[in-house]
Formats: structure tokens, sequence, C-alpha cells
């Protein structure tokens, strides 16, 4: 007994030394501090005129390709409808990317190239899909093997090239490579990808939550997986700096900027910083449209029921839908009377366009509707 208890203690001795050193090493390391990024000077140059201050508390952190989930394909009836006629690729217009939609020259544009007044080809490739924007300066294009290429202005990363320089010809699109892309949607500075799994990955500017990512990160320089964990989608569409997508259940979703209403979501987010400035409350991630209204001349407004969206398509700061009834809504910015109501106020949720309400709608190969 007298022989054991030396060698207990020297063993709990042992063990305080080996805690009281693991203790000193946890307090010697260093803190972890976070790395302040500082903007190049293409971002600077273009950077956007809105707020988003509004944001400054939001979770921002860096965002990388998702690994792509085991899931099933889209209904084989559902894909043929998305294989269109191929065809090849002709260009008109402005082709100086970084001029497209500007008055003046843009900074770092050092060779302005020649508008073209007819047509020209512009590759000898085979198309199944060319696909771009109200107000964008970038085009994608999907080639007969179900590949996205991208091409145009890319200093906010639309193109998901990570080194935000123009790109003069199609380009695959990195990070996709591995996916078959049926469709894609264009926004300003923004590009939706839908793939034949009914899941979406996005790229470009960010600051208004227009990527969908769940927050404000300003650029999403790499193709990256929506924050949404819902049914299929089945087709994707971008307005200026807002982006929808539509599920194969007939629910659609919105995100981004909603300072006209165009979200459908009831508010256009507006909210003071200061007594001067004002900011919004950007959505960042999916979010379902849950209210369709009719509202009469007196202005009574009445809820819809049993509406499955089947069609949609988005302007710069309005959307336009179908539902399964071949019923027509309009909602968002109203001015110059483009969403159909007799009058130029905004809309904040959807509102079924009377004008519509005994003839019939036919669906459209491409975005939109006509009588």
């Amino acid at each position: 007994m007298d022989g054991t208890l030396p060698s207990c203690l020297r063993f709990v001795r042992k063990l305080r030394i080996i805690i009281v050193a693991m203790s000193s090493k946890r307090k010697s390391e260093p803190t972890k501090k976070s790395v302040k990024r500082n903007k190049s000077k293409v971002e600077d140059d273009y950077e956007s005129d809105l707020s988003d201050d509004g944001q400054n508390n939001a979770i921002v952190t860096e965002v990388l390709l998702q690994p792509h989930e085991e899931m099933e394909m889209l209904p084989e009836p559902l894909l043929k409808t998305f294989d269109k006629e191929p065809g090849r690729l002709l260009i008109a217009g402005m082709v100086t990317w970084d001029m497209t939609g500007r008055k003046t020259s843009a900074k770092g544009v050092m060779k302005i190239r020649p508008n073209l007044y007819t047509f020209h080809r512009f590759t000898t490739d085979m198309y199944r899909s060319a696909v771009s924007g109200c107000s964008s300066a970038h085009s994608v294009l999907i080639n007969m093997n179900r590949k996205a290429l991208a091409f145009g202005r890319n200093q906010h990363g639309q193109l998901g090239q990570s080194d935000l320089a123009t790109i003069e010809k199609p380009t695959l699109v990195a990070g996709l490579e591995e996916f078959n892309i049926i469709q894609a949607a264009c926004g300003r500075n923004h590009t939706l990808f839908l793939t034949d799994t009914g899941c979406v990955y996005a790229c470009g500017d960010n600051k208004s939550g227009q990527c969908g990512v769940g927050n404000t990160q300003p650029i999403i320089s790499k193709a990256t997986r929506l924050n949404y964990s819902g049914p299929p989608i089945i087709k994707v569409g971008c307005g200026a700096d807002f982006s929808m997508i539509l599920d194969i259940k007939g629910n659609l979703y919105s995100f981004g900027l909603p300072e006209y209403g165009q979200l459908g979501h009831n508010t256009d987010g507006k909210y003071f910083l200061t007594s001067t400035k004002m900011s919004f409350h950007f959505e960042t991630s999916p979010k379902q449209i849950v209210l369709y209204v009719e509202k009469t001349k007196e202005g009574h407004v009445t809820p819809m029921e049993d509406i499955r969206i089947v069609d949609f398509a988005c302007g710069n700061n309005h959307s336009v839908a179908i539902d399964s009834k071949n019923r027509a809504f309009s909602w968002g910015f109203g001015g110059i009377g483009r969403l159909g109501h007799a009058e130029q106020k905004d809309e904040m949720v959807p509102r079924v366009l009377e004008i519509f309400r005994n003839r019939l709608l036919r669906r459209k190969q491409s975005p939109g509707w006509k009588e």
C-alpha cells in the first residue's frame, strides 16, 4: 500500500501537467480573423447604384459549387419539350459587350467593334437554344449535348468564369460540364441554369440576392446550387435584378429585388436605414408566391383559389403568368400600362387580367404568352 501511493500521485501529477499544457496550447493559438476582400478595379468600375446597406447583418460566406446529389431525371415527355429543333447562331447589333446598354465608353474598353446591321453567322456549331435577356449584355447557348456555353460581358461573373473578363466566343460554363442543361435565363448581370434533374444553378451579380443562394455575397463567379429543397424545377426566368422558378407541381417562387412588387409577395421591401436613406429587404432564397387576386374597378380585392401555374415570363421589373385554367396574371412595375390593368399602378401580388377572362390563351415554346 505504501509502495503504490507514490505511483498514483505521480500519475495524477503527470495528468495535471498534460491538461495544463493543452490549455496553454489553446490560448497560444492565434484567433482566426476574417479576411477583408478588396474590390478589384473591374468590380469598382461597374458597381451598381443600388444600396445594399440593409443587408449588412446578412450572413455572407464563401459560396462554392455544392456536390450534386443523386436525383431522378425529369419525366421523359417533359424533357422532350426542351429539345428544340437545332440551328446555327446568327447575330446582329452591337457586339462590343462592355459598351452594350451604355451611353459612354466603359473604363478599360480598348477596342470598339463596328455594329452589325445585318445578321451574321456567329459560329458553325449547332445549338438547341439561345438565351439572352431584356437588359443583359451576355448570352447562353445550349448545344446538342445539353451543355451550357456563355459569352459576352462578365464583370459580375454572370458567365460562370472567375476571372471576370469579357468572353468573346461561346465557352463552356465552369462547374457545369458534368450536368445536362435544358434551359437557362439571363438577367441584367446574373444567370440561371436548369438541369435535367430539376436543379437550378446560378452565377453573377448577387447584391440583391437574385442568385438565390441564401445571402447577398456581391459576386457569385462560379455556378452555385440554389438554396432550395422543394419539388423539381421545370422552368427558370430572370428579370433585371430578380429571378423566378416554377416547380413541377405548379408553384411559382421568386427572389431578388422587390422594389416594384415584382416578387409578388405583397411588398416592395422598402425601409429606412436613416431618416433620409432608403434600402430594401431582399429575398435571398426562393420564396413561394401564395396570393393571387382579382380586383374590381372599385378596388375591391378578392383572393383566388386553386392556382396552378403552367407558364410565366419576366420583364425587367414585372412578370406575367398563366395558370392551368388559362387565366393570365401580371404584377410588378405598372408604368406605361405594361401590366394591362387599364392603370399604371404597381401591383404587389399577381392580379388576374380581366381582358382575357373569356378568351383562350395558348402557351408558347418561348417564355411568354399570347392570345
